[in-house]
């Protein structure tokens, strides 16, 4: 009777635990056919930086499939400038020929638009590795006024700096997302992970808001700004205010929906939404 392909556990550390394990065939205590899962480690290539001209007024883009994401202030004001650590998850024991054959596989690139706008993007070809990737570090302009949109499939977000965007678009489909935004237009959508924003300063809003499907929300407000924000925690957690001005006041529907308004401020000035899903231990906390 032949014998039963046997499954043995992961070896070689404790990264499994939070990055999970690769499975290879390979042979049991009695030579019997088996399949090892191996503990990941993070394999680095070498750091790339790519710049692509600007045009005054021009929006930026961000496409990242795996990799973290973050958006600093440049120092010239003509250029997009873009560093791209590249990295793929493999069996701790994986060979170098075999990572810096992943690597070739990832496609980064800061291109100039027909528009004037710069797009940012890191892709994988057919057949890549799903744990190759790339963290991105994007410098913009000091003096930035266009729209900017970061779309990230897998990965932490971190907007540091925004300038004088006119739009503020984000989509993260799983990572936590920290952001400051002056914005009159904010559409930031963390779908599997906490966000945390803070607000510079209060400008009419037509955007989409704050939102998670499974995370916490925390808003950073100014305290002199004249404002609304309707919260909600959508799937039973609550909504605190912390530190809360004399200037003021919190209308609460209930423990899971609250109106905060801010010096004198009415439905002629800028409201912010911020709505928290995913489960009771969603919330939403507005503080000062």
């Amino acid at each position: 009777m032949p014998m039963r392909p046997t499954l043995l556990i992961c070896l070689g550390g404790a990264l499994f635990l939070s990055l999970g394990c690769e499975a290879s065939k390979c042979d049991g205590e009695n030579g019997q056919s088996a399949v090892c899962l191996k503990s990941l480690k993070r394999f680095d290539g070498e750091t790339v930086t790519q710049t692509a001209a600007y045009t005054a007024g021009a929006d930026v883009s961000v496409h990242n499939r795996n990799g973290n994401v973050e958006i600093i202030a440049g120092s010239v004001d003509d250029s997009v400038v873009a560093t791209f650590q590249p990295f793929v998850l493999r069996a701790y024991d994986t060979s170098e020929s075999v990572v810096a054959d992943d690597l070739t596989k990832l496609e980064a690139s800061a291109t100039t638009d027909a528009d004037g706008s710069v797009t940012v993007d890191v892709s994988r070809m057919s057949g890549a590795e799903s744990t190759l990737g790339a963290d991105v570090t994007v410098e913009l302009p000091p003096s930035f006024a266009g729209a900017l949109g970061l779309d990230q499939d897998n990965g932490e977000t971190r907007v540091k700096f925004v300038g004088s965007a006119t739009t503020l678009g984000v989509t993260n489909r799983n990572g936590s997302c920290e952001l400051v935004t002056g914005a009159s237009d904010v559409s930031v959508h963390c779908e599997n992970g906490d966000l945390s924003a803070r607000i510079d300063g209060a400008t009419p809003q037509s955007g989409q808001g704050f939102r998670t499907d499974n995370g916490s929300i925390t808003l950073t407000l100014p305290a002199d700004g004249v404002f609304s924000v309707q919260a909600q925690a959508l799937a039973g957690g609550s909504v605190k205010v912390e530190h809360l001005p004399a200037a003021c006041s919190v209308n609460a529907a209930s423990d899971a929906a609250k109106t905060l308004s801010c010096n004198g401020a009415t439905d002629a000035d800028p409201i912010y939404s911020a709505k928290a899903a995913g489960t009771s231990l969603a919330d939403v906390t507005l503080t000062f």
